[in-house]
């Protein structure tokens, strides 16, 4: 399954595929490939530079995420007849809401056709308020509705606490939000 995984800048996505490697790795000693490392140890590192594709094997099925930088990226890869997407997950941080390259990617996932759409709001950790996280979560709404999308599965993590701490609460919200994918 080819899972693009797309949301505006400093959101979280490069993160949120290395929480689910790490996840992957402390749970069920699962070693998965990559043709990029786009990350580094370095906390402070934010942004993926280089396009990346990892790929990862659980319950018997192959799952392949590509991320890319920016918009133009993005357009060029869904415009590309050759390119093959199955899914796609939109990463938005809960701090921020939904911001540019996140309106700019929902109607392009439309019309590339994917049907299979999953939300990561990421960053809940932050988030104090459960109403900030509602009032972003309708503006999601909002912007997938108007793109044609309904019943879109969310799961509300933390993908730099995933990575560096663990925790079962936080881990258990990746594997749903994988596992969402194999249904």
């Amino acid at each position: 399954m080819n899972i693009l995984v797309c949301g505006h800048i400093d959101h979280g996505k490069t993160w949120t595929i290395y929480a689910l490697m790490k996840t992957l790795e402390r749970r069920f000693g699962i070693k998965n490939e990559y043709t990029e490392n786009a990350m580094t140890e370095d906390p402070d590192y934010t942004i993926n530079k280089d396009p990346f594709h990892y790929v990862f094997h659980f319950d018997g099925n192959r799952y392949h995420f590509f991320d890319f930088f920016d918009i133009d990226e993005y357009e060029a890869f869904l415009h590309d007849e050759n390119s093959e997407v199955d899914a796609a997950l939109l990463v938005c941080a809960a701090t921020d809401g939904p911001l540019r390259q996140t309106y700019e990617t929902v109607p392009l996932l439309r019309e590339k056709g994917i049907e299979k759409l999953a939300v990561y709001l990421n960053k809940t950790d932050l988030i104090d308020d459960e109403d900030l996280i509602d009032f972003v979560k309708m503006d999601i709404d909002d912007l997938l509705e108007e793109n044609g999308y309904s019943d879109v599965p969310y799961f509300y993590g933390a993908s730099k606490y995933a990575c560096y701490f663990g925790g079962e609460k936080y881990e258990e919200v990746l594997l749903e939000m994988f596992r969402s994918f194999a249904e």
